[in-house]
């Protein structure tokens, strides 16, 4: 009786199908799902251990980045095997028609943009870093970004063809909006010709100490659309690369020296003796430090203030290194600060004096 109730169940109709119909379709699925794993244990456990043993490395980049694309695929055709079977409305079945090629897109472009990554990765970047020039390796990261928006918007466009939209419609259609489109583009191609402007004239390099529009920092990356900087403090800054065309950039790893100026606001009380106290000093301060360039101080009475006699002090320390003139100022700084205090000269700091006279 088993046997004779057995294929009366898988002859039921569910939605125009039986149930054998169903099992086959997911049977399908469920087979190329193994098939994927055993190819992909195969691939781990037996050809990498060939391909490793050959001369070339080209074999082994092959088998890495066509493994998991030709794993989906297989699944992809296990798919499609499995829905022929079924008696499908005329609409879903396009829909499945095109979930079938959208899966295969998917699959050759996955491949596509491993393959072109990895001739970058293994290829490209190690003959770069035998050449002198450092051109290329600005060139690289946008190359290897383009490359990917490239496939990326191939493949989209291949989807929506795949699934009936008449591409070439959707295309002119944007005529329609294109002076919107033109305004939303143009700080994006700014910015793209900026990192161009960038990478061909090179008024820095990656990790370079400089100074762009008020922003001071380490170049991390220059990008496709921006370039980030480190703070001192650890911050990262993103700029648009546009911004940096634009800006006058200071590039402190070009120069081997660094001036340092500042004024020194004294009391407006302060007499001449003190003045000249204050003068020596200074120098004697900026004149001890190992880095300082041979007679490079300056200090010069330049300024009366509201509340202050202001001296210009001007010095030039042998070093490009950020965290070393942060040290010198430091050092320069506290010591004169701890001089003043000891001769009794008085830093400025904004007071009012009254005076009453009497009649």
């Amino acid at each position: 009786m088993i046997r004779m109730a057995y294929p009366e169940i898988l002859n039921r109709l569910y939605f125009g199908n039986t149930i054998l119909q169903y099992l086959i379709f997911f049977s399908s699925i469920a087979l190329t799902i193994i098939m994927g794993k055993i190819v992909y244990y195969i691939s781990k456990g037996i050809i990498r251990k060939i391909t490793s043993k050959t001369k070339t490395k080209f074999d082994d980049i092959l088998i890495d980045i066509i493994e998991e694309p030709l794993i989906f695929l297989i699944i992809t055709i296990g798919f499609f095997l499995g829905y022929t079977q079924l008696n499908l409305a005329d609409n879903i079945a396009n829909i499945f028609t095109g979930l079938t090629r959208m899966f295969t897109t998917l699959a050759f472009a996955w491949f596509f943009l491993r393959f072109i990554d990895s001739l970058i990765v293994h290829y490209l970047i190690p003959a770069t870093k035998k050449t002198e020039s450092d051109l290329d390796d600005h060139l690289i990261p946008i190359i290897r970004k383009l490359s990917k928006i490239i496939i990326i918007s191939i493949t989209f466009i291949m989807i929506l063809s795949n699934f009936g939209y008449d591409v070439t419609s959707i295309v002119a259609g944007l005529g329609i909006g294109g002076l919107a489109v033109a305004f939303a583009a143009k700080d994006m191609l700014a910015n793209l010709f900026g990192g161009f402007t960038i990478v061909i004239d090179k008024p820095f390099k990656m990790g370079q100490w400089i100074e762009v529009g008020g922003y001071t920092g380490e170049v991390v990356e220059i990008g496709l659309r921006s370039t980030r900087l480190k703070t001192s403090n650890g911050e990262y800054i993103t700029i648009p690369n546009s911004f940096v065309a634009e800006k006058g950039t200071v590039n402190y790893k070009k120069y081997r020296q660094r001036l340092v100026t500042f004024t020194l606001g004294l009391a407006c009380d302060t007499s001449n003796a003190k003045m000249k106290k204050s003068k020596e000093i200074v120098k004697k301060v900026i004149s001890k430090q190992a880095l300082l360039k041979e007679d490079s101080v300056e200090v010069n009475f330049v300024n009366f203030g509201d509340f202050t006699y202001d001296l210009e002090v001007r010095y030039i320390i042998n070093t490009n290194s950020a965290g070393e003139v942060r040290k010198v100022k430091d050092a320069v700084n506290t010591e004169i600060k701890e001089l003043l205090e000891k001769n009794k000269i008085e830093l400025s700091y904004p007071t009012q004096t009254l005076y009453l006279k009497k009649l």
